[in-house]
């Protein structure tokens, strides 16, 4: 099971405060692209799409060097990005600096037990709260990540 799909609606963004804000998180599972017109867009990690997007402040990042292996490193990173709600709080701060509404979709599907489900978050500009969207589909729930 997992993520095989990340993907957003392009906008349009203030490219220097986009900028800074991005700079602040560790990302996991996605990235924020930025092109040369300065559209903003959301995209999965190739190869690594395995849970939901998840963001986490960089000041609150473990320190890598204190782990011997890199998956218990992940573990911890992973947990305090859920304890934080990082990836809420990152698209809550990059309402400030686009200019349409933008949505992401991440979709998860398992073959074994042909369930599936999808998860939408829609920002929009300036907007302090944000609409987020669950849906599930299948005989076992996908929608908390192991």
């Amino acid at each position: 099971m997992g993520v095989e799909s990340v993907t957003s609606t392009k906008t349009k963004v203030n490219v220097e405060k986009a900028d800074q804000i991005l700079s602040r998180y560790a990302l996991r599972y996605v990235r924020f692209l930025i092109d040369k017109n300065g559209y903003l867009r959301a995209v999965g990690e190739k190869g690594r799409c395995e849970k939901w997007p998840l963001a986490v402040p960089t000041s609150v990042l473990p320190k890598k060097e204190n782990y011997e292996d890199e998956e218990d490193y992940w573990h911890d990173v992973e947990q305090i990005c859920r304890e934080t709600d990082g990836f809420t709080v990152l698209l809550r701060q990059l309402a400030g600096c686009i200019e349409s509404p933008m949505t992401i979709l991440a979709v998860r599907s398992d073959s074994d037990t042909d369930s599936s489900a999808a998860y939408l978050w829609r920002i929009e500009p300036g907007a302090e709260q944000m609409q987020e969207l669950d849906v599930y589909d299948g005989p076992e729930d996908l929608g908390e990540d192991d």
